[in-house]
Protein backbone atom coordinates (compact mmCIF):
# COMPACT_ATOMS: atom_id res chain seq x y z
CA UNK A 1 0.00 0.00 0.00
CA UNK A 2 1.00 3.53 -0.78
CA UNK A 3 2.71 5.29 2.00
CA UNK A 4 0.87 8.45 2.67
CA UNK A 5 2.87 11.60 3.26
CA UNK A 6 1.16 13.72 6.26
CA UNK A 7 0.68 17.47 6.48
CA UNK A 8 3.34 17.92 8.21
CA UNK A 9 5.78 16.51 6.20
CA UNK A 10 4.57 18.45 2.80
CA UNK A 11 4.08 21.68 4.39
CA UNK A 12 8.04 21.05 5.46
CA UNK A 13 8.63 19.71 2.16
CA UNK A 14 7.10 22.67 0.17
CA UNK A 15 8.51 24.94 1.97
CA UNK A 16 12.00 23.66 2.28
CA UNK A 17 11.55 23.66 -1.74
CA UNK A 18 10.24 27.15 -1.93
CA UNK A 19 13.09 28.12 0.54
CA UNK A 20 15.84 26.72 -1.90
CA UNK A 21 14.53 28.11 -5.20
CA UNK A 22 14.14 31.53 -3.81
CA UNK A 23 17.65 31.36 -2.12
CA UNK A 24 19.27 30.80 -5.32
CA UNK A 25 16.88 33.19 -7.16
CA UNK A 26 17.83 36.18 -4.31
CA UNK A 27 21.59 34.48 -4.52
CA UNK A 28 21.98 35.26 -8.30
CA UNK A 29 20.22 38.32 -8.24
CA UNK A 30 22.19 39.95 -5.90
CA UNK A 31 25.20 38.70 -7.03
CA UNK A 32 24.29 40.08 -10.45
CA UNK A 33 23.84 43.62 -8.69
CA UNK A 34 27.00 42.92 -5.99
CA UNK A 35 29.17 42.44 -9.35
CA UNK A 36 27.78 45.12 -11.05
CA UNK A 37 28.54 47.76 -7.67
CA UNK A 38 31.62 46.66 -7.39
CA UNK A 39 33.33 46.00 -10.71
CA UNK A 40 31.54 49.60 -11.61
CA UNK A 41 32.81 51.28 -8.23
CA UNK A 42 36.54 49.59 -8.70
CA UNK A 43 36.74 50.65 -12.03
CA UNK A 44 36.15 54.40 -11.26
CA UNK A 45 38.56 53.90 -8.41
CA UNK A 46 41.14 52.74 -11.20
CA UNK A 47 40.67 55.32 -13.50
CA UNK A 48 40.75 58.30 -10.86
CA UNK A 49 44.17 56.79 -9.34
CA UNK A 50 45.82 56.34 -12.79
CA UNK A 51 44.25 60.21 -13.72
CA UNK A 52 46.00 61.15 -10.22
CA UNK A 53 49.05 59.42 -10.76
CA UNK A 54 49.43 61.23 -14.35
CA UNK A 55 49.09 64.31 -12.62
CA UNK A 56 51.50 63.63 -9.94
CA UNK A 57 54.35 62.18 -12.72
CA UNK A 58 53.33 65.83 -14.87
CA UNK A 59 54.33 68.00 -12.34
CA UNK A 60 57.36 66.30 -12.20
CA UNK A 61 57.84 66.82 -15.87
CA UNK A 62 56.39 70.45 -15.58
CA UNK A 63 59.14 71.08 -12.98
CA UNK A 64 61.83 69.20 -15.32
CA UNK A 65 60.82 71.37 -18.26
CA UNK A 66 60.92 74.73 -16.01
CA UNK A 67 64.67 73.73 -14.90
CA UNK A 68 65.61 73.40 -18.36
CA UNK A 69 63.52 76.48 -20.08
CA UNK A 70 65.06 78.76 -16.95
CA UNK A 71 68.83 77.64 -17.65
CA UNK A 72 68.43 78.28 -21.13
CA UNK A 73 68.08 81.97 -20.10
CA UNK A 74 71.40 82.07 -18.82
CA UNK A 75 73.13 84.97 -20.27
CA UNK A 76 76.28 83.40 -21.29
CA UNK A 77 74.75 80.61 -22.76
CA UNK A 78 72.62 82.45 -24.81
CA UNK A 79 75.62 84.86 -25.34
CA UNK A 80 76.78 84.32 -29.50
CA UNK A 81 80.53 85.05 -28.32
CA UNK A 82 80.86 82.91 -25.67
CA UNK A 83 83.13 79.38 -26.43
CA UNK A 84 81.47 76.05 -25.66
CA UNK A 85 83.61 75.38 -23.43
CA UNK A 86 82.66 78.18 -21.36
CA UNK A 87 79.28 76.96 -21.67
CA UNK A 88 79.54 73.49 -20.72
CA UNK A 89 81.56 74.63 -17.44
CA UNK A 90 78.51 76.62 -16.61
CA UNK A 91 76.07 73.99 -17.15
CA UNK A 92 77.66 71.36 -15.49
CA UNK A 93 78.19 73.61 -12.77
CA UNK A 94 74.10 74.41 -12.86
CA UNK A 95 73.38 70.98 -13.13
CA UNK A 96 74.50 70.12 -9.51
CA UNK A 97 71.51 72.14 -8.33
CA UNK A 98 69.04 71.58 -11.18
CA UNK A 99 69.83 67.19 -10.75
CA UNK A 100 69.46 66.25 -14.16
CA UNK A 101 71.38 62.90 -15.28
CA UNK A 102 73.50 65.11 -18.01
CA UNK A 103 72.97 68.14 -20.29
CA UNK A 104 73.99 68.37 -23.54
CA UNK A 105 74.62 71.46 -26.20
CA UNK A 106 73.72 71.44 -29.34
CA UNK A 107 74.51 74.12 -31.85
CA UNK A 108 72.88 75.45 -35.31
CA UNK A 109 74.54 72.37 -37.08
CA UNK A 110 73.46 69.67 -35.36
CA UNK A 111 76.65 69.38 -33.38
CA UNK A 112 76.36 68.03 -29.35
CA UNK A 113 78.85 68.96 -26.57
CA UNK A 114 79.08 67.07 -23.60
CA UNK A 115 76.54 64.38 -22.69
CA UNK A 116 79.47 61.68 -23.77
CA UNK A 117 78.07 58.23 -25.06
CA UNK A 118 75.03 60.07 -25.06
CA UNK A 119 75.50 62.01 -28.13
CA UNK A 120 74.33 59.24 -31.04
CA UNK A 121 71.29 57.97 -29.15
CA UNK A 122 69.71 61.68 -28.40
CA UNK A 123 70.00 62.60 -32.03
CA UNK A 124 68.18 59.18 -32.51
CA UNK A 125 65.12 59.99 -30.42
CA UNK A 126 65.09 63.76 -30.70
CA UNK A 127 63.59 65.94 -33.43
CA UNK A 128 66.38 68.43 -33.43
CA UNK A 129 64.93 70.46 -36.28
CA UNK A 130 61.91 71.05 -33.99
CA UNK A 131 63.83 72.29 -31.20
CA UNK A 132 66.42 74.56 -33.79
CA UNK A 133 62.91 76.01 -34.80
CA UNK A 134 61.98 77.34 -31.21
CA UNK A 135 60.06 74.61 -29.61
CA UNK A 136 60.48 72.39 -26.37
CA UNK A 137 60.34 69.10 -27.02
CA UNK A 138 60.94 65.83 -25.81
CA UNK A 139 62.24 62.32 -26.74
CA UNK A 140 60.64 58.99 -26.54
CA UNK A 141 62.55 56.78 -24.31
CA UNK A 142 66.31 55.85 -25.01
CA UNK A 143 66.94 52.85 -23.84
CA UNK A 144 70.54 52.32 -22.27
CA UNK A 145 72.83 49.41 -20.98
CA UNK A 146 71.31 49.37 -17.76
CA UNK A 147 68.99 52.13 -17.82
CA UNK A 148 66.43 54.29 -19.51
CA UNK A 149 66.54 57.46 -19.63
CA UNK A 150 64.60 60.91 -21.77
CA UNK A 151 65.51 63.93 -22.86
CA UNK A 152 63.61 67.67 -22.39
CA UNK A 153 65.16 70.35 -25.43
CA UNK A 154 64.75 73.56 -25.41
CA UNK A 155 66.27 76.52 -27.85
CA UNK A 156 68.67 78.75 -27.00
CA UNK A 157 67.62 82.33 -27.82
CA UNK A 158 69.74 85.13 -28.38
CA UNK A 159 69.19 88.54 -26.66
CA UNK A 160 67.49 89.67 -30.54
CA UNK A 161 65.24 87.06 -30.86
CA UNK A 162 67.67 84.49 -32.92
CA UNK A 163 67.62 80.53 -31.87
CA UNK A 164 72.02 80.09 -31.59
CA UNK A 165 71.49 76.38 -30.33
CA UNK A 166 69.83 74.50 -27.55
CA UNK A 167 69.68 73.04 -24.46
CA UNK A 168 69.36 69.34 -23.80
CA UNK A 169 68.13 68.05 -20.08
CA UNK A 170 68.82 63.96 -19.76
CA UNK A 171 67.01 62.51 -17.17
CA UNK A 172 66.36 58.76 -16.47
CA UNK A 173 62.84 57.04 -15.62
CA UNK A 174 63.52 56.27 -11.66
CA UNK A 175 61.49 59.25 -10.46
CA UNK A 176 58.51 57.80 -12.65
CA UNK A 177 59.39 54.37 -11.06
CA UNK A 178 59.62 55.80 -7.00
CA UNK A 179 56.29 57.68 -7.51
CA UNK A 180 54.38 54.49 -8.81
CA UNK A 181 55.99 52.41 -6.62
CA UNK A 182 55.50 54.59 -3.21
CA UNK A 183 51.78 54.55 -4.03
CA UNK A 184 51.18 51.49 -4.13
CA UNK A 185 48.71 51.93 -6.49
CA UNK A 186 48.57 48.85 -8.25
CA UNK A 187 49.92 45.15 -8.25
CA UNK A 188 51.14 46.00 -11.80
CA UNK A 189 51.77 49.07 -13.57
CA UNK A 190 53.85 50.24 -16.73
CA UNK A 191 54.65 53.59 -18.66
CA UNK A 192 54.53 53.95 -22.88
CA UNK A 193 56.21 56.17 -24.66
CA UNK A 194 54.89 58.16 -27.40
CA UNK A 195 56.25 54.91 -29.91
CA UNK A 196 54.56 52.39 -27.68
CA UNK A 197 58.00 51.06 -26.19
CA UNK A 198 57.86 50.08 -22.74
CA UNK A 199 60.02 52.78 -20.37
CA UNK A 200 58.72 50.91 -16.84
CA UNK A 201 57.75 48.03 -15.89
CA UNK A 202 56.60 46.60 -12.37
CA UNK A 203 58.03 43.76 -13.46
CA UNK A 204 61.54 43.81 -14.91
CA UNK A 205 61.24 40.65 -16.95
CA UNK A 206 58.80 41.51 -18.42
CA UNK A 207 60.26 44.84 -19.22
CA UNK A 208 63.44 42.94 -20.65
CA UNK A 209 61.40 40.40 -22.64
CA UNK A 210 59.11 43.17 -23.97
CA UNK A 211 58.15 42.26 -27.46
CA UNK A 212 57.80 45.55 -30.07
CA UNK A 213 54.37 45.75 -31.89
CA UNK A 214 55.05 43.80 -34.54
CA UNK A 215 56.30 40.76 -32.17
CA UNK A 216 52.97 40.91 -30.35
CA UNK A 217 50.95 40.20 -33.58
CA UNK A 218 50.77 36.84 -33.54
CA UNK A 219 50.38 36.40 -29.73
CA UNK A 220 46.84 35.71 -28.69
CA UNK A 221 44.71 38.15 -27.26
CA UNK A 222 46.93 40.86 -29.56
CA UNK A 223 43.68 42.82 -30.61
CA UNK A 224 42.57 43.43 -27.49
CA UNK A 225 45.89 45.20 -25.78
CA UNK A 226 46.72 46.75 -28.88
CA UNK A 227 42.93 48.77 -29.63
CA UNK A 228 44.54 49.72 -25.64
CA UNK A 229 47.51 51.12 -26.58
CA UNK A 230 46.27 53.06 -29.39
CA UNK A 231 44.34 55.20 -26.88
CA UNK A 232 47.38 55.56 -24.89
CA UNK A 233 49.04 56.48 -27.70
CA UNK A 234 46.60 58.96 -28.89
CA UNK A 235 46.46 60.76 -25.35
CA UNK A 236 43.11 59.39 -24.16
CA UNK A 237 42.08 58.31 -20.47
CA UNK A 238 39.93 55.81 -19.66
CA UNK A 239 39.73 52.09 -18.71
CA UNK A 240 39.12 49.03 -20.84
CA UNK A 241 39.12 45.03 -20.08
CA UNK A 242 41.51 42.84 -22.49
CA UNK A 243 43.43 39.30 -22.20
CA UNK A 244 47.13 40.23 -21.63
CA UNK A 245 49.15 38.63 -24.53
CA UNK A 246 52.01 37.37 -22.95
CA UNK A 247 50.17 35.31 -20.42
CA UNK A 248 46.55 35.26 -21.68
CA UNK A 249 45.00 37.13 -18.21
CA UNK A 250 42.37 38.56 -17.99
CA UNK A 251 43.13 42.37 -16.79
CA UNK A 252 41.34 45.59 -16.45
CA UNK A 253 43.70 48.26 -17.62
CA UNK A 254 43.02 52.19 -16.51
CA UNK A 255 45.22 54.38 -18.31
CA UNK A 256 46.42 58.55 -18.77
CA UNK A 257 48.38 60.23 -20.49
CA UNK A 258 51.19 61.81 -19.53
CA UNK A 259 52.51 65.48 -20.91
CA UNK A 260 55.51 64.10 -22.95
CA UNK A 261 53.55 62.19 -25.57
CA UNK A 262 53.96 59.20 -23.12
CA UNK A 263 50.94 57.20 -21.41
CA UNK A 264 50.61 55.37 -17.75
CA UNK A 265 48.83 52.38 -16.90
CA UNK A 266 47.68 50.54 -13.99
CA UNK A 267 47.02 46.44 -14.70
CA UNK A 268 44.44 44.97 -12.02
CA UNK A 269 43.70 40.89 -12.47
CA UNK A 270 39.98 41.17 -12.73
CA UNK A 271 39.77 38.30 -9.88
CA UNK A 272 41.87 41.08 -7.92
CA UNK A 273 39.06 43.90 -8.65
CA UNK A 274 36.56 41.51 -7.93
CA UNK A 275 37.53 39.67 -4.71
CA UNK A 276 35.28 41.32 -2.40
CA UNK A 277 32.72 39.76 -4.46
CA UNK A 278 34.00 36.17 -3.32
CA UNK A 279 33.70 37.48 0.08
CA UNK A 280 30.40 39.07 -0.13
CA UNK A 281 29.09 35.59 -1.63
CA UNK A 282 31.12 34.06 1.08
CA UNK A 283 28.60 35.89 3.15
CA UNK A 284 25.80 35.56 1.57
CA UNK A 285 25.99 31.95 1.56
CA UNK A 286 26.88 31.60 5.26
CA UNK A 287 23.74 33.89 5.97
CA UNK A 288 21.28 32.23 3.58
CA UNK A 289 22.36 28.75 5.27
CA UNK A 290 21.56 30.23 8.46
CA UNK A 291 18.27 31.89 7.58
CA UNK A 292 17.07 28.66 5.77
CA UNK A 293 18.08 26.76 9.01
CA UNK A 294 16.21 28.94 11.15
CA UNK A 295 13.42 28.88 8.62
CA UNK A 296 13.16 24.73 8.22
CA UNK A 297 12.96 24.30 11.93
CA UNK A 298 10.28 27.44 13.00
CA UNK A 299 8.31 25.70 9.66
CA UNK A 300 8.66 22.15 11.25
CA UNK A 301 7.23 23.33 14.75
CA UNK A 302 4.39 25.61 12.88
CA UNK A 303 3.60 22.32 10.58
CA UNK A 304 3.66 19.93 13.82
CA UNK A 305 1.50 22.38 15.46
CA UNK A 306 -0.91 23.03 12.63
CA UNK A 307 -0.91 18.93 11.91
CA UNK A 308 -2.03 18.28 15.82
CA UNK A 309 -4.86 20.44 15.26
CA UNK A 310 -5.64 18.78 12.31
CA UNK A 311 -5.56 15.25 14.12
CA UNK A 312 -7.54 16.56 16.73
CA UNK A 313 -10.70 18.01 14.94
CA UNK A 314 -10.49 14.69 12.95
CA UNK A 315 -10.65 12.87 15.97
CA UNK A 316 -13.55 15.05 17.36
CA UNK A 317 -15.29 14.31 13.93
CA UNK A 318 -14.32 10.42 13.61
CA UNK A 319 -15.98 10.13 17.63
CA UNK A 320 -19.32 12.76 16.49
CA UNK A 321 -19.56 9.97 13.22
CA UNK A 322 -19.96 7.00 15.97
CA UNK A 323 -22.87 8.61 17.55
CA UNK A 324 -20.84 9.76 21.19
CA UNK A 325 -21.55 13.16 22.09
CA UNK A 326 -20.63 13.65 25.32
CA UNK A 327 -17.10 14.20 24.31
CA UNK A 328 -16.33 18.28 24.05
CA UNK A 329 -13.83 19.65 21.22
CA UNK A 330 -10.92 21.82 22.77
CA UNK A 331 -11.35 24.65 24.20
CA UNK A 332 -8.08 25.64 22.53
CA UNK A 333 -9.04 24.77 19.26
CA UNK A 334 -12.59 26.89 19.70
CA UNK A 335 -10.59 30.22 20.75
CA UNK A 336 -7.99 30.25 17.77
CA UNK A 337 -9.21 33.10 15.46
CA UNK A 338 -8.05 31.61 11.89
CA UNK A 339 -9.47 28.64 9.81
CA UNK A 340 -9.05 26.39 12.25
CA UNK A 341 -10.25 28.21 15.12
CA UNK A 342 -13.54 28.31 12.52
CA UNK A 343 -13.39 24.53 11.63
CA UNK A 344 -13.89 23.82 14.98
CA UNK A 345 -16.60 26.18 16.22
CA UNK A 346 -18.60 25.22 12.94
CA UNK A 347 -18.23 21.88 14.47
CA UNK A 348 -19.42 22.71 17.27
CA UNK A 349 -22.32 24.06 15.73
CA UNK A 350 -23.16 21.09 13.93
CA UNK A 351 -22.44 18.74 16.94
CA UNK A 352 -25.43 21.28 18.93
CA UNK A 353 -27.57 20.54 15.37
CA UNK A 354 -26.92 16.78 15.09
CA UNK A 355 -28.23 16.37 19.33
CA UNK A 356 -31.30 18.43 18.91
CA UNK A 357 -32.46 16.52 15.27
CA UNK A 358 -31.65 13.51 17.28
CA UNK A 359 -33.92 15.04 19.94
CA UNK A 360 -36.61 16.04 17.87
CA UNK A 361 -36.75 12.57 16.05
CA UNK A 362 -36.87 10.43 19.13
CA UNK A 363 -39.97 12.26 20.46
CA UNK A 364 -41.77 12.23 17.72
CA UNK A 365 -41.07 8.22 17.91
CA UNK A 366 -41.97 8.06 21.32
CA UNK A 367 -45.29 9.91 20.27
CA UNK A 368 -46.22 7.62 17.01
CA UNK A 369 -45.44 4.49 19.45
CA UNK A 370 -48.27 6.17 22.22
CA UNK A 371 -50.48 7.03 19.68
CA UNK A 372 -49.90 3.69 17.94
CA UNK A 373 -50.56 1.46 20.72
CA UNK A 374 -53.93 3.66 21.73
CA UNK A 375 -54.93 3.13 17.96
CA UNK A 376 -54.09 -1.19 18.22
CA UNK A 377 -55.84 -1.00 21.41
CA UNK A 378 -58.65 0.50 20.31
CA UNK A 379 -58.82 -1.39 16.51
CA UNK A 380 -58.79 -4.64 18.75
CA UNK A 381 -61.68 -3.63 20.79
CA UNK A 382 -63.42 -2.87 18.15
CA UNK A 383 -62.72 -5.97 15.74
CA UNK A 384 -63.74 -8.26 18.75
CA UNK A 385 -67.23 -6.93 19.18
CA UNK A 386 -67.35 -7.21 14.96
CA UNK A 387 -66.23 -10.46 14.97
CA UNK A 388 -68.66 -11.47 17.31
CA UNK A 389 -71.50 -9.83 15.51
CA UNK A 390 -73.34 -12.00 13.51
CA UNK A 391 -74.22 -9.20 11.08
CA UNK A 392 -71.06 -9.94 9.18
CA UNK A 393 -70.67 -12.56 6.51
CA UNK A 394 -67.60 -14.89 6.39
CA UNK A 395 -66.04 -13.26 3.55
CA UNK A 396 -65.60 -9.66 5.28
CA UNK A 397 -64.59 -11.48 8.74
CA UNK A 398 -61.89 -12.50 6.86
CA UNK A 399 -61.14 -9.29 5.33
CA UNK A 400 -61.30 -7.55 8.63
CA UNK A 401 -58.90 -10.45 10.05
CA UNK A 402 -56.36 -9.52 7.11
CA UNK A 403 -56.19 -6.04 7.66
CA UNK A 404 -55.73 -6.31 11.31
CA UNK A 405 -53.03 -8.54 10.37
CA UNK A 406 -51.45 -5.97 8.07
CA UNK A 407 -51.68 -3.44 10.89
CA UNK A 408 -50.39 -5.18 13.42
CA UNK A 409 -47.12 -5.65 11.71
CA UNK A 410 -46.88 -2.37 10.67
CA UNK A 411 -46.98 -1.86 14.87
CA UNK A 412 -44.31 -4.27 15.08
CA UNK A 413 -42.31 -2.31 12.66
CA UNK A 414 -42.42 0.99 14.20
CA UNK A 415 -41.54 -1.19 17.83
CA UNK A 416 -38.84 -2.58 16.37
CA UNK A 417 -37.31 0.39 14.93
CA UNK A 418 -37.63 2.61 18.31
CA UNK A 419 -36.23 -0.88 20.54
CA UNK A 420 -33.21 -0.77 17.75
CA UNK A 421 -32.30 2.76 18.01
CA UNK A 422 -32.76 2.73 21.90
CA UNK A 423 -30.09 -0.53 22.27
CA UNK A 424 -27.54 1.41 19.38
CA UNK A 425 -27.80 4.51 21.67
CA UNK A 426 -27.26 2.39 25.00
CA UNK A 427 -24.32 0.92 23.25
CA UNK A 428 -22.21 3.57 22.56
CA UNK A 429 -22.73 5.02 25.89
Amino acid sequence: MRKRLSVKNKLVVCFGVILVIGSIVCSFVANKICKKIIEESALKNLARVATDTADKVNIILEEKREKIKKLATVPTLIDQNASIEKKLSIITTLNKFLGFKDIALVDLSGNFYGADGLREKIADYIELDEVLKGKVISSSAIKLENETVFAIATPLISSDGQVIGAIIGIENVESFTYILTEAGISDEFMILDSTANMVIHSDEKILKDHKTMDEMKELSGFNDIYKVYQKMLAGESGIDYCIKPETGEQNYISYAPINIGWSIALVSHSDEVLSALRAFNVGLLTVTTIIGTIGLIVMYFVARQMANRINEITHYVDTVAHGDFGQPISETLLELEDEMGDAARALEGMKSEIEEMIGTIKRCTDYMNDQMEDLTDGIKDEVKMLLKSDEIDDKERKDVISRLYLLNQIAQGVNQLDSNKLSHNDSDS
